[in-house]
């Protein structure tokens, strides 16, 4: 709440919002469970400059592809709108400290139901790709 709240009280009356945290190339390290990566699909995103739109690289069944959109981010909630797809919200936490991204959502589990999944993200340093 109290990022949300710092967010919009300094960074809304000029037009940036928290989508300016996210700016940036972000790739996967890691995900809880651990047995869960290797049915994760999103290897990468990169948020572009102009806090607004965004690219992903996945693995869909073996098959590499991309995905891109808009998306927009409060400091808790990620929204993705991709251009093809449905938008999908998810649980999102910036720390700035550690450079890293966590996105939390359930995925679908093997019989049904569902399975709570932290997804684990490290900012790509400028310059480093």
């Amino acid at each position: 709440m109290k990022a949300q709240v710092l967010c919009t009280l300094l960074l809304g009356p000029m037009g940036v919002g928290c989508n300016n945290f996210l700016v940036g190339q972000w790739t996967l390290v890691g995900t809880t469970p651990a047995e869960a990566q290797a049915r994760y699909e999103v290897n990468s995103f990169t948020f572009n400059p102009d806090a607004r739109t965004y690219s992903a690289s996945y693995t869909r069944e073996g098959k590499p592809g991309i995905s891109a959109g808009e998306y927009s981010y409060n400091g808790f909630q990620l929204a993705i709108m991709p251009k093809e797809g449905e938008a999908r919200k998810y649980s999102a936490m910036v720390n700035s400290f550690t450079n890293q991204l966590k996105i939390s959502h359930t995925m679908p589990a093997e019989g049904g139901g569902g399975q709570k999944v932290t997804a684990v993200y490290e900012k790509v340093p400028i310059g480093a790709n």
